[in-house]
């Protein structure tokens, strides 16, 4: 279910695909990554409904490692993050194929 004409959709998610770059430089404590985020998931809620599979997999993104994070280095958890961001992209680059069919 796409609420958005096709052209608006597409061009919303590649501007949230190509700010990954700019959030990753950020860092992850950083409050906008916490603002991407934010937009990432209205945007794909506006875009393809809720309980769409862009949305549900987007939700189910881990930026952090799975073990509690006291226990992990600053290292284990940038590569989580790094990880998170790169399945956003996969997430983001697949939503916009979906949009321009």
């Amino acid at each position: 279910m796409m609420t958005l004409a096709s052209d608006e959709i597409v061009c919303e998610l590649e501007r949230l695909l190509d700010q990954i770059g700019w959030v990753r430089a950020r860092g992850r404590g950083a409050p906008d990554f916490l603002a991407w985020k934010e937009e990432t998931d209205a945007a794909l809620r506006r875009c393809f409904g809720e309980g769409s599979r862009h949305l549900s997999d987007f939700a189910l993104v881990r930026y952090t490692p799975a073990t509690h994070s006291a226990f992990l280095d600053d290292n284990a958890q940038e590569v989580a993050f790094q990880r998170g961001l790169e399945r956003a992209r996969a997430i983001l680059e697949a939503a916009i194929l979906e949009a321009e069919e």
